[in-house]
């Protein structure tokens, strides 16, 4: 017979007889070969399933969250009927952090005497207590790291980083260019020029009297000259870090005097 519908089918000898019952009518209907069976209904999304099998969180000994094995009967999408594995007044964990670390303990708050229903709506309101409260309680004994301290307060560290970003820009501006440090040596440019000549008779009749007069030079590394066949030449005199630029064109400018007329130096 079926939920709202009074119609009766019922086995006979000449087959199956269908009778309509009517008003003042009922029927007794005896079911052979079933046993009633206790069962324990939980909320649904308090079952969590592995390779295992299906398990609940528990609150087991010393207030502490453990891991129990259960077999479901014949559930719905939100009560699970529990046949073995629990029993009457054992609680359960239904959501909330507790359900990802085992052997925690609960902290009872004052306006709420169930456990599973305080961790629960703390975390789904997100408290800032609640969270920093279970952190601190992490295994081990260890404190929170200080990112903790941003992460729980957004708009502390945009206020922060806004600082900090401001500072940089004004002390960009405030740096003198003197402070950074000089990476490249100074250097004194000599050129000159011997019309028609090749790079040979550049390199015998000017390059190597004029490198005899400067060699020796004060504070003076290095020097490198070049000759081409187009006549012209280049000697690069470098100085050591430090030292002023024009006091080193006068130092060469002297050594360079006696070898080449005036208007031949640059």
């Amino acid at each position: 017979m079926g939920i709202g519908n009074p119609i009766l089918r019922a086995p006979s000898a000449a087959g199956v007889t269908v009778h309509e019952l009517t008003d003042g009518e009922f029927a007794t209907v005896v079911l052979e070969g079933v046993q009633p069976v206790e069962v324990l209904t939980i909320p649904r999304s308090a079952v969590l399933s592995d390779q295992q099998g299906d398990y609940v969180l528990a609150v087991g000994a010393a207030n502490k969250a453990e891991q129990r094995r259960i077999q479901l009967g014949q559930s719905t999408a939100t009560i699970a009927a529990v046949i073995a594995g629990l029993a009457a007044g054992d609680k359960v964990i239904v959501e909330g952090l507790q359900r990802r670390v085992l052997a925690r303990p609960f902290r009872r708050d004052r306006k709420s005497a169930d456990p599973v229903e305080h961790e629960g709506r703390r975390r789904r309101h997100g408290s800032a207590s609640g969270s920093r409260r279970l952190r601190q309680d992490a295994p081990g004994g260890r404190q929170a790291m200080m990112s903790v301290v941003f992460i729980d307060r957004p708009r502390l560290a945009m206020v922060i980083a806004f600082i900090i970003t401001i500072a940089g820009a004004l002390a960009l501006m405030q740096i003198p260019v003197a402070q950074f440090p000089d990476i490249v040596p100074p250097q004194v440019t000599v050129s000159g020029t011997f019309p028609g000549a090749s790079a040979e008779v550049v390199e015998s009749s000017v390059a190597q009297p004029l490198e005899a007069q400067i060699i020796g030079v004060d504070r003076a590394l290095y020097m490198k000259s070049t000759s081409a066949n187009d006549g012209s030449y280049t000697l690069t005199v470098s100085f050591a870090l430090g030292t002023n630029p024009d006091i080193n064109t006068v130092n060469v400018n002297n050594r360079c005097a006696p070898c080449l007329p005036v208007d031949k130096l640059a």
